[in-house]
């Protein structure tokens, strides 16, 4: 048996010692995952209880999960990821649901300008286009391109916003 398979062993039976564990506060190694290449431990939440908005809004990273007709909106986040938004205020829900340590106690603008800083892009539709509104030092460019990319994925034009930066 290598290092490795010990390693692994130990991390699918769950770590016996609190300290020994290596993920974030409130959160408990579940199994291993790849990421990168490397396999490393799956750390979920200790207290799996979603509120409705969690379980309405989801992390998407693969054009195979987007929906088939072109939602109100999208948040591209800094990492590529994004979140379909399938009605007109589900922006501040989404944000709220997915990102709690950039919601805080933002509301409306306030809260989508701290997501815009925090480096995420919003799409929201605009007639047969999508408007992206992005900060243009803090965004970076694959979010673009996959914002883009997702805007030609439904056929609609893209114009960018960058009123109120």
């Amino acid at each position: 048996m290598t290092k490795f398979d010990i390693l692994a062993r130990l991390i699918l039976e769950g770590l016996k010692n609190p300290k020994d564990n290596p993920c974030w506060k409130g959160y408990k190694p579940v199994g291993t995952k790849k990421k990168r290449g490397k396999t490393v431990p799956n750390c979920v939440p200790k207290e799996n209880k979603l509120t409705e908005a969690q379980y309405k809004y989801k992390l998407l990273s693969s054009f195979n999960e987007l929906p088939e007709t072109p939602p109100y909106g999208f948040w591209v986040t800094n990492k590529n990821q994004f979140i379909a938004i399938n009605f007109m205020f589900g922006h501040d829900e989404a944000l709220k649901a997915l990102f709690p340590d950039i919601a805080k106690n933002y509301n409306g603008a306030q809260l989508q300008y701290q997501a815009l800083l925090a480096g995420f892009l919003r799409m929201a539709k605009t007639g047969d286009k999508y408007a992206l509104t992005y900060h243009p030092l803090k965004t970076p460019r694959s979010a673009i391109k996959l914002a883009r990319d997702i805007a030609t994925h439904y056929n609609m034009g893209v114009m960018d916003d960058f009123e109120g930066l």
